[in-house]
């Protein structure tokens, strides 16, 4: 049997602690969880596999901890630049995947020039969902793959109930592309031209903004 994914999360605000419970709920994964206060060590130690109350910007302690052995890093140090930056580099020269939190684009790109893997601002990813939310009341979850690349999970237009793939033709006529169909429990990844369309279907779609926001125009129509 395969060993369970190892992740180490260091820094345990709200954003690492929901991350700690998050992981927890999702499978079965080995976690530690480091923070400088013990009371935050102490409030996650139900979700986590390990807990230590450690300064990681320290080179010995960081190598205590056994990073190198982790499968991912993830940094929400985000508030501490310097310890942000200390951690992500020490983690990359000891061969380690690293996602860090940042707190602005400027920090962002920091990070990202000493080499870590993923840097995310979740204030700015939550404002553009809420945007998109606002803006097409539709779509039930929107993110972005790549910086000219989103996907959109939206609610079937009751038009379309009944009519098959090859007749609504999203890569033709909206230039987008249909991932699967989320039915009840079940996701249909594979779909074939000729499936028809069902009441309470979920699609997931994904292509550049741009064609995204035209079909999100038609779909907000279609369900006015």
């Amino acid at each position: 049997m395969a060993r369970p994914k190892r992740f180490a999360i260091i820094g345990l605000g709200i954003f690492g602690s929901i991350l700690c419970r998050q992981l927890s709920s999702q499978g079965r994964f080995e976690i530690l969880a480091v923070d400088t206060s013990e009371d935050k060590v102490e409030a996650v130690k139900e979700f986590v596999s390990y807990g230590a109350t450690a300064d990681a910007t320290d080179e010995k302690v960081f190598n205590a901890l056994g990073i190198k052995d982790f499968d991912v890093l993830v940094v929400c140090t985000a508030s501490n630049l310097e310890a942000s930056v200390m951690i992500s580099l020490m983690a990359k020269q000891a061969g380690v995947k690293v996602v860090a939190k940042a707190k602005s684009l400027s920090h962002k790109t920091v990070l990202e020039r000493i080499g870590v893997d993923l840097v995310i601002i979740p204030e700015l990813e939550m404002g553009k969902k809420l945007a998109t939310r606002l803006i097409n009341p539709d779509a039930v979850d929107v993110f972005s793959l790549f910086e000219n690349y989103n996907i959109i999970e939206v609610i079937t237009p009751e038009e379309w109930v009944g009519q098959s793939i090859a007749e609504i033709s999203f890569r033709d006529v909206y230039n987008i592309t249909l991932l699967l169909i989320k039915r009840g429990e079940q996701f249909m990844h594979y779909v074939k031209r000729d499936t028809k369309i069902e009441e309470g279907d979920l699609l997931v779609v994904g292509g550049s903004p741009q064609y995204l926001d035209k079909f999100m125009n038609r779909i907000n129509k279609l369900n006015a």
